[in-house]
């Protein structure tokens, strides 16, 4: 999916630019261990707002860079 962990900054930098919100969610859960519950008591949402949060964000991610920009 990213070919070096540069790769990655760059996605979640540009999440984050997008939905600060949803890369905290993806900070917090990947790379803090966070589960989604925790997550969503760190940011002061809901658990339903947090998977959906997660969801959207993974989807975000996974898109090829070109396809993103176009979106």
């Amino acid at each position: 999916l990213f070919r070096s962990i540069l790769d990655l900054d760059r996605a979640l930098t540009e999440l984050a630019a997008l939905d600060p919100r949803k890369a905290e969610m993806v900070q917090l859960c990947a790379f803090l261990g966070c589960d989604q519950r925790e997550a969503a008591d760190v940011l002061g949402i809901s658990l339903t707002t947090a998977k959906l949060d997660f969801r959207l964000a993974r989807a975000r991610l996974q898109q090829p860079r070109a396809r993103q920009r176009a979106v």
